[in-house]
């Protein structure tokens, strides 16, 4: 969208203050509160997709121009992207057929409660699909923007919007429309022919966007680690942000940091850089005994150490392997990083700890090994590499009473 000096009259001046936003201009809150969804289908042969390793910036870019021809703010439009591939298009009788795919909010009825493989083909199609869900006081049915939407003009979506789409499942609704949440309260739902709610269809099809949503939302767990500084705050996905900060429309993280509570401790961790050094600063104090969502483990980790443990762990992480086999995997992995010749690259990884003792970065692995001899191993190497007499290595069992502390990596 233009930029522009001042905002035209009957328009409202949006300051940019609410999480996520840009200053602009949008239509007056003066309508009852709306919910708007709606899905954007296209298409496109894989030598000829624009966005194909950009779709979170695709998805982005969409998002704004919906915003624009609205009316509304970025702060009150939800989206979701989701994609497959076919052979041929048409697509084969046996491909995937999406059945629904939305937005809901906590206390819906198709709230999920329950929170690939490559396509042997030379130029497969991509089938792409963009959920959106506005909340809004600021729209009305026979406005402008929304009739775009309803008419369904592939040449008049290429015109406004910028992608020449079809609309799908075009729904608005004022009836017992809620005052929306926090942006951890939003879930994607997808629904395939025949597959229950956010299930997979079968094998032989590769899937990306939303199609794993259990590892979306661990990226806004309050108690998950990203160092935002390393990109200056830029993001792709919600788990380039810290904490349960997000990935906004415009690509940069927003939201609070909340405290995240562990093991009865309130523990926030802050790492900082400079050219010689990463200081990580971890604060714990005491709170309530409280249980926190497990943290899917390979994101975390120092780009580095994460080229050491991937090719380890990929077959758990994209749930290959059974949960014996990963069991041992995660003993692979204390093993593999304790070498002399990749402790250089997970050197920040192994020393970062909490006050109470436990590793941050590498807890899941140490706490899913059942063999004590490869837990020792990690140890040691905490031993020989970390600053000593400032944070008590793990032991097995592990203790700790909380308090500051404060390690720094040469």
């Amino acid at each position: 969208p233009r930029c522009v000096s001042h905002c035209d009259t009957g328009t409202a001046v949006i300051d940019g203050g609410e999480a996520g936003d840009v200053p602009s201009c949008a239509w007056p809150s003066k309508h009852p509160r709306a919910r708007l969804r709606f899905d954007l289908h296209e298409w496109c042969r894989e030598s000829q997709c624009t966005w194909i390793g950009q779709w979170d910036l695709y998805r982005q870019m969409v998002s704004v121009q919906v915003a624009k021809i609205l009316g509304v703010p970025l702060h009150e439009i939800q989206s979701a992207f989701l994609y497959w591939l076919v052979s041929d298009w048409p697509p084969p009788q046996a491909s995937p057929e999406l059945q629904k795919f939305l937005i809901s909010h906590k206390g819906e009825a198709d709230y999920p409660e329950d929170e690939r493989r490559r396509l042997s083909a030379d130029d497969p199609w991509y089938v792409l699909h963009l959920a959106f869900r506005v909340d809004s006081r600021r729209i009305e049915l026979g406005a402008r923007g929304v009739n775009l939407l309803q008419e369904n003009n592939t040449d008049r979506m290429q015109q406004f919007i910028g992608i020449p789409a079809e609309v799908l499942r075009f729904e608005f609704e004022t009836e017992d429309v809620k005052e929306p949440g926090l942006h951890s309260d939003f879930a994607s739902v997808y629904q395939f022919l025949n597959y229950g709610p956010n299930e997979i269809p079968g094998e032989g099809h590769e899937l990306g966007g939303v199609a794993r949503p259990a590892e979306l939302l661990k990226c806004i767990d309050p108690c998950y680690v990203w160092d935002e500084i390393v990109n200056a705050s830029r993001c792709r996905t919600d788990c380039d942000c810290n904490g349960a900060r997000w990935c906004s429309h415009l690509g940069e993280c927003t939201g609070d940091v909340a405290p995240c509570r562990s093991d009865g401790v309130y523990i926030t961790t802050t790492k900082t850089r400079s050219a010689t050094s990463t200081t990580t600063t971890i604060t714990a104090s005491t709170a309530p005994p409280t249980t926190t969502t497990a943290i899917a483990p390979l994101t975390p980790l120092e780009s580095g150490c994460r080229d050491v443990v991937e090719p380890i762990w990929d077959g758990c992480d994209n749930g290959h392997k059974s949960d014996v086999d990963c069991d041992s995997a995660a003993c692979a992995v204390l093993f593999t990083i304790a070498q002399d010749e990749n402790k250089g690259a997970c050197e920040d990884d192994i020393c970062n700890v909490r006050a109470n003792g436990k590793f941050v970065d590498l807890d899941y692995w140490y706490q899913r090994c059942k063999t004590v001899e490869f837990k020792h191993i990690l140890t040691t190497a905490y031993e020989s590499l970390c600053v000593p007499d400032t944070t008590s290595p793990p032991e097995d069992p592990i203790g700790g009473d909380g308090g500051t502390d404060s390690t720094t990596s040469e």
